[in-house]
């Protein structure tokens, strides 16, 4: 889940519609991208539908779990699940989604989920024709992509700063996979300006978000009968020059 905290509420966005986002912008992007790859960027968070369906309460902040604070095994057997779920829908998602999650930061040295994610990327790659350079070039896409969705979910003006990680684009500058750079900027609420412009067009985009009412919650229960109130809207981004 990602989580937009904002002076009164919070904001609350499923990581696959985050995902689905990545792939709308891939799919608009002026440089023109594989099935496959397209395929890998729109289903890359997958595995979080089932979790994100209910919130689950952190006792320590006593708000929900975001992406960022979900507990660690808890995440890892989502991504193990998540990953099986990949693999059958095409190999090459399962090899580059595999990838994505073993380079993130929380998952650099853990074991055995590395090692099982190994195995299971060469047991898959002899069900793809893709070149060591072709994957890395694929997985840069992934990641860029990624982190221009998780900018535009938490970074609207009106969100509160702790709603923005401090390794996510600090000075609102995104790198592109051929190594050129993108300024970001927030024109209003529901305008984002890309300089330079890479899309082929003005995307608008519906992003739906649950508004839930209060700032903490003392018991599981108490967050279920919250969600259970709240309110869902398409928030309507216009995303371009």
């Amino acid at each position: 889940m990602l989580v937009q905290h904002t002076p009164t509420h919070l904001k609350l966005i499923r990581q696959h519609d985050h995902g689905t986002l990545c792939g709308k912008l891939a799919h608009t992007w002026d440089t023109p991208l594989s099935f496959e790859l397209l395929l890998a960027i729109a289903l890359h968070d997958l595995p979080w539908v089932r979790h994100d369906a209910t919130p689950r309460l952190n006792p320590d902040t006593q708000r929900p779990y975001s992406f960022i604070d979900y507990p660690r095994q808890a995440r890892l057997d989502l991504y193990s699940e998540g990953l099986d779920e990949l693999e059958r829908v095409h190999p090459y998602v399962g090899l580059l989604v595999s990838l994505h999650y073993t380079t993130f930061r929380g998952t650099l040295g853990l074991e055995p989920f590395q090692t099982t994610e190994r195995t299971r990327r060469e047991e898959l790659a002899e069900h793809v024709f893709a070149t060591p350079e072709q994957l890395q070039r694929d997985l840069a896409w992934v990641k860029m992509l990624d982190l221009l969705s998780l900018y535009i979910c938490l970074t609207p003006p009106g969100a509160l700063p702790e709603s923005r990680p401090q390794w996510l684009l600090p000075d609102d500058t995104l790198t592109l996979p051929d190594g050129s750079h993108m300024a970001l900027e927030w024109a209003s609420k529901a305008h984002l300006r890309l300089t330079p412009n890479p899309l082929g067009e003005e995307l608008t985009v519906r992003i739906p978000v649950m508004t839930l009412e209060g700032a903490s919650w003392r018991s599981q229960g108490e967050l279920d009968k919250a969600v259970a109130g709240a309110t869902w809207e398409a928030w309507e981004v216009e995303i371009g020059g």
